[in-house]
C-alpha cells in the first residue's frame, strides 16, 4: 500500500476468495466468504457464535495505527477563510425597532413587524412641535380641565404652555370686560381645543406649540 491510497482503494484490494474456518466449539468446518470477513457468525451444529477471521490464512491486514499515520501524511486543503463584510449602512430615514430589531421608519409610532408601540424619533429642527409620548393624556380629561376648571390648563399640561397661558389671560380679560358672559363661549371652546390636541397626540401625530383645533 502506498501513500495516497484511500481507504476505499485499500478495501477493494483485499482478497475476495473464501477460506475454511473451524467452529472453535464443535470443530465443524465452514466456508467463510468475503462478506463474512471479521463478522460474528453462528454455528449451525452447536448453535454457538464465534468471530470469523478477517481473511484467508496468511493475510496480514494493516494495523489501525498504520492508517492513522498514513492519513496524517496526506495534506488536506485548508478551509477557505470567511471575510466578514461590513454591514450595509442604514438609510437615514429608518431605525431598528428596540423590540424586534427590524428596520422601521424613523418616526414610526408602531412597529409594523411586532406591533409594539414606539416613541417617534425627531430631528433637532422639530423643537416647535409637541411630540407623542408613550403615555398620552386622556382627551376627555384635558377637555374637562380646560373647559370647566382653568382655561388653558389642559393645553399647558400637554406642552402648549405659552398657548395655554395666553388663553388663560385672554379668557380672564374677556370675562372682566363682559361681566363673565364670555365664559359661556371661551371655556367650552378651549375645552374642545384641548380635546382635539390630546386626540391627535394620542394617535401618534405631532402638534404645533401654537396649533388650535388640530384635525
Amino acid at each position: 500500500m502506498t501513500v495516497g491510497q484511500t481507504k476505499l482503494e485499500i478495501r477493494l484490494n483485499m482478497p475476495s476468495e473464501s477460506f475454511e474456518q473451524l467452529c472453535p466449539h464443535c470443530q465443524t468446518k465452514y466456508q467463510i466468504g468475503p462478506t463474512q470477513y471479521g463478522k460474528r457468525v453462528r454455528c449451525a451444529k452447536c448453535g454457538k457464535g464465534f468471530q470469523a477471521d478477517v481473511g484467508p490464512p496468511g493475510l496480514s491486514p494493516e494495523p489501525p495505527e498504520f492508517f492513522d499515520e498514513l492519513f496524517s501524511q496526506i495534506e488536506m486543503p485548508d478551509e477557505p477563510q470567511r471575510v466578514a463584510s461590513d454591514p450595509a449602512p442604514l438609510a437615514p430615514d429608518t431605525r431598528p425597532c428596540p423590540f424586534c430589531a427590524e428596520q422601521i421608519a424613523i418616526n414610526a409610532i408602531k412597529c409594523r413587524f411586532c406591533g409594539s408601540m414606539l416613541v417617534p424619533v425627531y430631528g433637532p429642527s422639530d423643537h416647535n412641535v409637541i411630540r407623542p409620548t408613550e403615555s398620552p393624556q386622556n382627551p376627555l380629561l384635558m377637555a374637562i380641565l380646560s373647559g370647566c376648571c382653568i382655561a388653558g390648563l389642559g393645553q399647558m399640561i400637554m406642552g402648549q404652555v405659552a398657548k395655554g397661558i395666553v388663553c388663560l389671560i385672554v379668557a380672564i380679560a374677556l370675562a372682566g370686560v363682559t361681566g363673565g358672559i364670555s365664559v359661556v363661549g371661551t371655556w367650552p371652546l378651549l375645552g374642545i381645543d384641548a380635546y382635539m390636541v390630546a386626540r391627535k397626540l394620542r394617535a401618534g401625530h405631532t402638534v404645533g406649540v401654537w396649533e388650535f383645533f388640530p384635525t
